[in-house]
């Protein structure tokens, strides 16, 4: 608790509290766009221990059907993209909450800090 003369509490104990180290901040949801070359490359490797669907054949450099399309990644990479995203999304999920949390409990120690006249 802060009291004295002359001493204004609620704008004290705010300013001494800055002196802390910040608090992490909050992740973004990532989208497809912002995957990184490296965590691509991953996921691209990732797809080389994959089965080929039925239809479909890897020639060395793409993968091909039999209709004649031709793929240059394999065809089940869109489901690895969307379950790494949706792994770390779940992940920053979690790491949000915890920040909020962490801001709150903060908030109400200020709170507890200053007396009320």
């Amino acid at each position: 608790a802060v009291s004295g003369r002359r001493l204004n509490p609620s704008a004290l104990v705010p300013a001494l509290l800055q002196g802390r180290a910040l608090p992490p901040s909050k992740k973004a949801v990532r989208t497809e766009k912002e995957l990184t070359a490296a965590e691509r490359e991953r996921l691209r490797k990732e797809s080389f221990e994959l089965e080929v669907p039925e239809g479909v054949y890897f020639n060395g450099s793409n993968y091909l059907d039999f209709s004649g399309e031709v793929m240059k990644e394999h065809p089940a990479m869109p489901d690895l993209v969307a379950a790494f995203l949706k792994d770390e999304n779940q992940e920053a999920g979690r790491h949000n909450e915890e920040v909020e949390r962490r801001a709150a409990a903060e908030e109400e120690a200020v709170q507890q800090c200053v007396l009320q006249a």
